[in-house]
């Protein structure tokens, strides 16, 4: 399976998964630290940018869910 986070270039073998989406191991550690600083309340959710790059694949996601969060 391959990283649906690599979009230039050819894509890496995935090696985890974050929400069902499989990651490499480069993209999955940028989007863990994301998210760790994120539920610390150093980022907001727009400066989430890793995490967005593959929101649209998960199906919770709020932008999948966007009617629920008006």
């Amino acid at each position: 399976m391959k990283c649906q986070y690599c979009y230039s270039g050819p894509a890496e073998d995935a090696t985890k998964t974050w929400a069902l989406i499989p990651l490499c191991e480069p993209h999955y550690q940028e989007i863990r630290s994301e998210t760790m600083d994120y539920y610390k309340k150093r980022i907001t959710y727009e400066d989430r940018k890793a995490y967005h790059r593959i929101s649209h694949r998960i199906p919770w996601s709020r932008v999948n869910m966007e009617d629920d969060w008006k």
